[in-house]
């Protein structure tokens, strides 16, 4: 219960730098305009092993495309995964590749389904998709042991 608080707190304070980064990369021309930051289970995807759906990366960027009278497309271009502990680059890697993965067989994102045919991963020759992680600062936080008197407890 606290692991799932503190994922979910670290993941919202990421939010911000997550998105700074998407404006950067937006102004630089490396992502266009219509690419947009998704938070948390606003995006689901397809389990890799069996049917029904399952929690994706922390955050992802993608370009939804729903022209009137087309069938809607989503472009996968970043996904990004926010720890409040430390883990190996090796092993975050490893689980950025899966959410990747598992994003090329379907999503679900805010209600709409896309089926695998609809996904598409990456942008432009490459193809590439851009990783985020978020790892916790590694400065420590100080605290002082004082002690207090109580005097009157109220129990209601």
């Amino acid at each position: 219960m606290v692991n799932c608080f503190k994922g979910t707190l670290a993941e919202l304070l990421a939010s911000a730098s997550c998105l700074s980064v998407l404006v950067q990369l937006q102004q630089n021309g490396s992502l266009p305009d219509e690419a947009w930051l998704y938070v948390g289970d606003v995006v689901s995807v397809n389990r890799l092993c069996g049917t029904g759906l399952a929690r994706g990366a922390d955050l992802h960027i993608l370009i939804e495309n729903r022209k009137p009278g087309a069938t809607p497309t989503v472009t996968v271009v970043g996904v990004a995964e926010v720890k409040s502990y430390f883990q190996s680059k090796q092993r975050l890697q490893a689980q950025l590749d899966k959410h990747i993965l598992r994003a090329k067989k379907g999503l679900r994102v805010r209600g709409l389904d896309y089926s695998a045919r609809h996904v598409s991963i990456g942008r432009g020759r490459s193809r590439r998709v851009v990783r985020l992680l978020v790892l916790p600062a590694k400065w420590r936080l100080l605290f002082t042991t004082f002690s207090i008197e109580i005097t009157h407890v109220y129990i209601g």
